[in-house]
């Protein structure tokens, strides 16, 4: 059936045209319309033209023999282990309150997976070559170039309003007509772009974007040929992508970046340490007596570089975005500095700690969600956890 289809070019068309809806449609994490029907937050726009796919791609591709890659294995029994815990969740008898219970819950939450699953399945599937991978990242870009066209505009209306309430209606209305977002945003300088919140948005950076990003710039490989001078267009990307995630604020975010890069410059590192042992020793006349030590001080050496460009670098921006971050302020503030304390390392010193810094109620979730899965490891649920 698929081989027939395939020779229709009005098919292929069809198809290309929605695989680009897919990748061009990633940023927009919570579209209304499918949030209204589902009832979920996570309702991406990306999964209205994936589901097409699965039907007119996926089912027939599986039907006529398709396969899967071997990667998809774990996957699949993690899908089977998570089912099955999240219906043992049942015989809990947990609490739900403001009109929730567990078939809602539970309802949302393998929605949630499904789009998860189908999301997975295609991707790892549906590109079968290298001009497959081509046209996924060139997908990807066009949307990273809109998302950040976007991103850079928002950054200079908050410049300009302050706060998201302050804005023009007709930006919010044009937003709200592509996304849900949570209320908080509202009250907030922090650039979301198409996203639920703010955090929701450095997530695609940090998950999606960033990665090949880096990649492109580490291996000096790029999706297209032209080049100005040294510069290729991921350099451009990062470098506007980089704008709007620091203007987003980002705190676990930036965690992750700085986790990213410290792999980077791990890999760095021992590239600069050859090419610069090389060169020490092409220019003596005579070997290196303590070749051993040479490599250890020049490493050090490296090392130290590496740190405290990296640290001036944080310090840099925590000043810079103290100036429009109320959490980041706090880290500048000498009398908030002067109260933290995380000795002795206890849960509620750490908890008091994320409190003085306005992130407590989100490690407060984490712990809840750890103890859950503490006394109920094999019945904690998904969407549950919140109500047992």
């Amino acid at each position: 059936m698929l081989t027939s289809l395939s020779k229709s070019a009005l098919y292929r068309m069809g198809k290309t045209a929605l695989w680009f809806l897919v990748l061009v449609g990633l940023p927009l994490t919570s579209f209304p319309i499918l949030s209204r029907l589902t009832g979920a937050i996570v309702a991406p726009f990306s999964f209205i033209p994936l589901a097409l796919l699965v039907g007119g791609w996926l089912l027939p591709y599986l039907i006529e023999k398709g396969k899967f890659p071997a990667e998809v294995v774990p996957f699949l029994y993690f899908v089977l282990v998570a089912v099955v815990v999240s219906c043992l969740a049942f015989f809990l008898n947990g609490y739900y309150d403001l009109d929730r219970d567990f078939l809602g819950q539970s309802l949302r939450a393998f929605i949630t997976l499904a789009i998860g699953i189908s999301f997975y399945l295609v991707f790892a599937t549906y590109p079968q070559d290298e001009k497959g991978l081509r046209q996924v990242l060139l997908f990807i870009y066009i949307g990273a170039v809109l998302i950040i066209a976007w991103g850079l505009l928002e950054v200079v209306m908050l410049r300009k309003y302050g706060s998201v309430r302050r804005l023009p209606s007709w930006f919010n209305q044009i937003r709200a007509k592509l996304a849900v977002q949570s209320i908080n945003v509202w009250y907030s300088n922090r650039v979301s772009g198409m996203a639920y919140e703010p955090s929701w948005f450095v997530r695609e950076f940090n998950l999606v974007l960033f990665p090949i990003w880096l990649a492109a710039i580490y291996l000096r490989k790029s999706l297209f040929k032209f080049r100005l001078w040294i510069f290729q267009v991921e350099d451009a990307l990062m470098v506007g992508g980089l704008i709007v995630f620091g203007f987003s604020s980002p705190a676990v975010g930036l965690v992750a970046f700085l986790a990213s890069l410290a792999y980077l410059a791990l890999l760095l590192f021992g590239r600069v340490h050859g090419w610069l042992m090389g060169k020490i020793v092409s220019r003596r006349k005579t070997p290196l007596k303590n070749p051993g030590w040479s490599k250890f001080l020049l490493g050090a050496m490296l090392v130290l570089i590496l740190v405290v460009a990296a640290g001036g670098a944080l310090i840099g921006y925590v000043v810079v975005a103290s100036g429009w971050d109320v959490r980041y302020q706090l880290l500048v503030d000498d009398s908030v500095i002067s109260n933290l304390n995380l000795f002795p390392l206890t849960e509620d010193s750490v908890i008091a700690f994320a409190d003085e810094l306005q992130f407590h109620e989100r490690l407060v979730y984490w712990f809840g969600g750890w103890h859950t899965f503490s006394d109920h490891p094999l019945a904690w649920g998904w969407g549950t956890q919140a109500s047992i």
